[in-house]
Order: structure tokens, then C-alpha cells, then sequence
């Protein structure tokens, strides 16, 4: 293998067993996107006001281990990517991203070649950032029984839709005890469910001003 230490010029083409282009492009489309075999490695789109299939070319065409990553960039519609078959199916329906999940990519990865649509292996790519819920005492709702909860219905930022790390996060409290310090703090109950939304509960006459940190 040889190294090119200076510039290349390519007056005719040049044919690669995977592909050249290692760059990015972001793109606000005005229809579908079709995608070929030589195109950018990272496809940054803005669906621009409808939901816009992204069809991959024909797997029969790409080698092994070909890949591709998708971030819908957009504030509206889905992206749809579908597979280069001549009656493409859908590969993955890449949703309006929330605020938390702005740089999420997907990655579609070729495992099998052997027909037109060929077989995929999708990854989804997490942000490792961590979601912070803050809340005042006034926060909490009105006790009732003995108790006092904090859940999305008084603080939105507990909904797995906003707080966009999934069904099994990880859930850290904190109380604010003043000058910028937080000591974390163990509920009577902290409850996670099926959804991912985030509930606390205490009992009433202790709650406190802190945070909820979600990863």
C-alpha cells in the first residue's frame, strides 16, 4: 500500500471497493432523497415541510460493511429511509427530533448484499449528554394522602418526549442546599414507567429545591 504525501489529481476516475468520500452534507430537501453508492458517509436533512424518503441504492451494488448515518436536522415531518429494492420497504422512520436528541444520528450499516434490498443492521447513536431537571418547592404537587409527587405534570421536563433518554434511564436527584452546592437525595419513591416518564415522591413537609438529572 502506498502513502500520497502531497496533493492528487485524478483526470479520469477511479473506482474503490467501498467509498472515497468520508464527508458530510447537510441538505434542505425539496422532495426524496435518493442516495448512491459514492455519496456523502453523513447525510445531515431538514425534511423542509413533508415527510421525504431516503432510498438507498440497490445493496446488490455495495460491498459489505457499506454504511450510512442519517440526522434529521429539521423542526417538522419524518424522514422515512428505505432500501434500494425495486418496492423499497421501509428501513427506519427518523422522527422530528426533540430538543435533547438535536445530534443523533442513525447508522445504516450492510450485512448482506445478496438481494436488491438487501439486509441492514441500524444503530441507533445516543447522545451521551445528560437531561437536568430543576424545580422549586413550589414545584411539587399538592400533598395528598401523606405524600407529595413531582412528575411531568408539574415539571414537563420529567416526560420521556423532552427528556429524550428512553425507557430505562438512569435517574439521579438532588437537592440544592445554596451556594451552587447538590447533595443527592434518596426519594420514598422514584418510579420510572413504561414509558420513561420520571416520578418522584416524598413525604409531605420535606420537599426541597434541586434537580433531576437523567441519563
Amino acid at each position: 500500500m502506498a502513502d500520497v504525501k502531497g496533493d492528487l489529481r485524478v483526470r479520469r476516475t477511479i473506482t474503490v471497493d467501498r467509498r472515497a468520500n468520508q464527508g458530510m452534507s447537510s441538505e434542505t430537501l425539496a422532495g426524496n432523497r435518493t442516495v448512491v453508492i459514492n455519496d456523502y458517509k453523513y447525510l445531515n436533512l431538514d425534511p423542509n415541510g413533508a415527510n421525504r424518503n431516503v432510498v438507498m441504492p440497490d445493496a446488490t451494488t455495495l460491498p459489505l460493511g457499506w454504511e450510512l448515518f442519517v440526522r434529521h436536522s429539521g423542526s417538522a415531518n419524518n424522514l422515512v429511509v428505505q432500501d434500494g429494492a425495486v418496492s423499497p420497504g421501509t428501513l427506519k422512520t427518523i422522527a422530528v427530533p426533540i430538543p435533547t436528541q438535536e445530534s443523533r444520528f442513525y447508522q445504516f450499516l450492510l450485512i448482506s448484499n445478496s438481494t436488491a434490498g438487501g439486509s441492514w443492521q441500524i444503530v441507533e447513536l445516543n447522545d451521551p449528554s445528560r437531561s437536568t431537571v430543576s424545580f422549586l418547592v413550589a414545584t411539587w404537587a399538592a400533598p395528598s394522602g401523606g405524600y407529595s409527587i413531582l412528575s411531568g405534570t408539574e415539571a414537563s421536563g420529567l416526560l420521556a418526549v423532552n427528556h429524550g433518554k428512553g425507557t430505562n434511564p438512569i435517574v439521579l436527584v438532588q437537592e440544592d442546599v445554596g451556594g451552587g452546592i447538590f447533595e443527592a437525595v434518596i426519594m420514598d419513591r422514584l418510579r420510572v414507567n413504561a414509558s420513561g416518564d420520571v416520578e418522584l415522591r416524598i413525604v409531605d413537609g420535606v420537599q426541597f429545591n434541586g434537580r433531576v438529572i437523567i441519563q
